[in-house]
């Protein structure tokens, strides 16, 4: 179901995306969430390196983004895997 997130906020016109969302700013938005819960899955199962990894692309693409709110939450989740 994640990865049906990752394949719906590709760019449009990239090799392997739908490219469903056409602004980028929703789209950034989208794909953040999405490492965002797939760094929260990983913590679960114990793979706490995947679990930075998505977390920290999830923050780059929050930062980027005028349409996120705050990045707090993934703060927080990072907090979560490194304490």
């Amino acid at each position: 179901l994640l990865s049906k997130g990752l394949i719906i906020s590709e760019p449009v016109g990239a090799a392997n995306g739908s490219g469903l969302v056409r602004q980028e700013g929703p789209r950034r938005r989208l794909r953040a969430v999405t490492y965002n819960n797939l760094g929260c899955f990983f913590r679960k199962r114990g793979k706490l390196h995947s679990s930075l990894q998505m977390l920290d692309k999830a923050l780059r693409l929050e930062l980027l983004s005028e349409q996120v709110d705050t990045p707090a939450t993934t703060h927080l989740n990072m907090s979560t895997v490194l304490s």
